[in-house]
């Protein structure tokens, strides 16, 4: 019954592409294929209807009704062991009446594996032309099949079609909105990297900028005194002094600067860095007794407020250390003499809060938007004579963000402030 080009339609790679697409094959039952071979069992007065789905090989039984042991639970018989395979070659209904009768069909296997005397089997013809199968109805006893039961499987057959596009479409439109959303989130992220390049870039140049500027002041004192030192043999032990510190002075200026640029890049950095578990309580203990001698010199009452017990937080320890330092090292520089620095630490739910509490010079309402800025210095009257790079404060912040927390600012003019981070505390543990 099979000649040689029918042969090419099964195996046709386009045919079998588009049968694949549909995503049809071996996977489980579906309902409203279930109800259509029932369907057509039942008007068609048959033990056995099959959707079948010809593969390169074989046969799939994408739903079937009456069908018995083994082929319910394989769902499947090669390629030649059934008479599905000869509707898709022809491309037309297939009408057995009698197949032992038929010299071409009696020995096929499924005459006696599936009892399939008389067979009836219509083309499952998708869209763009091509036959995927066919739904059949068979029955182990010889039948004439009529015109009407040949229009009412069709029927039935363009059903299954019209529901293996709707799945298709479905799974198109699916993919498409999430290659969409793939799509708008890779441009949202390219945004943002823009956007951290051009900041970084900004804040390159400005660093370059306003490095050079902050340097060449204490660079003119360095190369002053350089050249005196070196010309002038006759200076008394008191000008020498002088010269010394001004010297000392003008190279901590420039150390503090280049600190702080460096600390900058790093901060930058820290998104490449491993986070690790740390005892907060301990690390806002150990600034306590390192800044005592700095409070006592400038005549500050330094106080501190802890929880009994260990507060751990995730994040790179020197970054911390560092943001913590800096915050109370402002503290104690902008508080005049018999001022009052308090460093509290508080724990609440999920989230643990540092402060530093100060009594100092406070900060102008209008002036608080600028405090994060890099470079951006706030001076005051009282402030005028304290020098500062500008970063300090953008640092803190920027390292505090990156570890999962936020920054906590209030400040009055002419009363204090209160700077300080709100950071997720650590999850416990678990026992050893």
């Amino acid at each position: 019954m099979a000649h040689g080009h029918h042969a090419s339609v099964i195996t046709d790679p386009d045919r079998l592409a588009y049968l694949h697409s549909l995503m049809l094959l071996d996977t489980p039952p579906e309902e409203v294929f279930d109800r259509l071979t029932s369907l057509a069992a039942r008007v068609l007065s048959t033990p056995v209807a099959l959707l079948t789905l010809v593969d390169a090989n074989r046969h799939y039984f994408k739903s079937f009704f009456g069908l018995h042991e083994p082929f319910a639970t394989t769902r499947e018989v090669d390629l030649k062991s059934a008479f599905c395979h000869h509707v898709v070659e022809s491309g037309k209904p297939l009408i057995i009446e009698d197949a032992r009768q038929d010299p071409a069909l009696k020995d096929n296997p499924v005459v006696t594996a599936l009892n399939a005397i008389a067979y009836l089997g219509v083309p499952l013809r998708a869209p763009p032309g091509f036959v995927l199968g066919a739904l059949c109805v068979l029955q182990g006893e010889p039948r004439r099949w009529q015109v009407e039961e040949v229009e009412i499987l069709e029927t039935l057959a363009q059903m299954a079609i019209s529901e293996f596009e709707r799945q298709r479409e479905q799974r198109l439109r699916l993919e498409a909105e999430e290659a969409l959303l793939r799509h708008d989130e890779m441009l949202q992220k390219l945004a943002r990297s823009n956007a951290d390049l051009s900041q970084a870039l900004d804040l390159t140049t400005d660093i370059i900028r306003i490095a050079g500027h902050d340097l060449r002041s204490p660079l003119s004192v360095v190369t002053g005194f350089v050249q005196l030192l070196r010309e002038e043999d006759e200076l008394t032990p008191e000008e020498r002094g002088l010269a010394f510190d001004s010297l000392d002075s003008a190279i901590n200026k420039m150390q503090s600067i280049v600190d702080n640029i460096l600390s900058l890049e790093r901060v930058e950095a820290l998104a490449q860095r491993r986070t690790e578990r740390i005892d907060l309580r301990d690390m806002v203990s150990r600034a306590f007794q390192e800044f005592q001698p700095a409070a006592q010199e400038r005549q500050l009452q330094l106080s501190l407020s802890l929880p009994e017990t260990p507060v751990y937080v995730e994040g790179d320890y020197a970054y911390l250390a560092e943001a913590l330092t800096n915050l109370v090292g402002n503290a104690i520089k902008y508080t005049p003499a018999g001022g009052k620095v308090e460093l509290c630490l508080s724990v609440a739910s999920s989230e643990t809060r540092f402060e530093v509490r100060d009594t100092g010079f406070g900060i102008p309402e209008t002036e608080l938007d600028r405090l994060f800025i890099p470079f951006s210095r706030i001076t005051t009257e009282e402030t005028a004579g304290i020098e500062g790079t500008g970063l300090g404060l953008y640092l803190v912040k920027s390292a505090i963000e990156r570890f999962g927390g936020q920054m906590v600012v209030k400040s009055v003019y002419g009363e204090g402030s209160v700077f300080g981070f709100i950071l997720p505390l650590a999850p416990e543990e678990p026992p050893q």
